[in-house]
């Protein structure tokens, strides 16, 4: 979608924006992923990082789009980007940016968080970068799940042992938020979500 120095490509933002309209239409909510992991290497600085999130937030905005979560990039964790700032340690700053900028530059609240992966792993994410990052968060957008459990055991899986993780933390307890699976996989994994009162795909 992004240039090297963070513009938008015109043809690409045309067909997203005929996605999120026929979207708006059947009255779905798009949840608009601004990164890829391994693409972020089109971008040679941080600051084209920065420029992208900003553009991407603009593109929304002005177009006045209702329907749109804001994902500032899909499954992050150690391995998986170039730029620190979309790591773990930093994707905070991502999240506040693009909230930010839609509130000084469009007078808009935008839905904003990011995608985790491994969040369970401590070689990937330490506790006080789960709390940094979800607790600046207005959703919590998780992954994981795909039969690590038995068939029917729904406490043992991935997706039960992540919702519990989350809703533990003390800033989910002073001010609890949706918690949305936006990938994810089998019979079990969906049963836990569902029993937890959890949006999953």
């Amino acid at each position: 979608a992004f240039d090297h120095d963070g513009a938008i490509d015109p043809d690409y933002a045309a067909r997203i924006d005929r996605v999120i309209t026929a979207c708006d239409e059947l009255g779905m909510v798009v949840i608009l992923q601004l990164f890829y992991f391994g693409q972020d290497t089109v971008f040679q600085t941080e600051d084209s990082v920065r420029a992208a999130v900003c553009n991407a937030i603009d593109f929304v905005c002005d177009r006045g789009y209702t329907n749109v979560l804001v994902e500032i990039a899909n499954e992050v964790m150690e391995g998986h980007y170039h730029h620190d700032i979309l790591k773990p340690a930093r994707a905070r700053e991502l999240v506040v940016l693009a909230r930010e900028h839609a509130r000084e530059a469009h007078g808009r609240d935008l839905l904003v968080s990011t995608s985790e992966a491994a969040l369970l792993s401590r070689r990937q994410w330490t506790e006080e970068q789960i709390d940094d990052v979800f607790g600046a968060s207005d959703f919590v957008l998780l992954h994981g799940g795909d039969g690590s459990a038995d068939e029917g055991d729904t406490d043992a899986t991935e997706v039960a042992k992540k919702i519990r993780y989350i809703r533990s933390r003390p800033w989910y307890r002073d001010r609890p938020r949706p918690i949305i699976f936006n990938e994810s996989d089998g019979r079990t994994a969906f049963d836990a979500a569902l029993g937890a009162g959890v949006s999953f795909g």
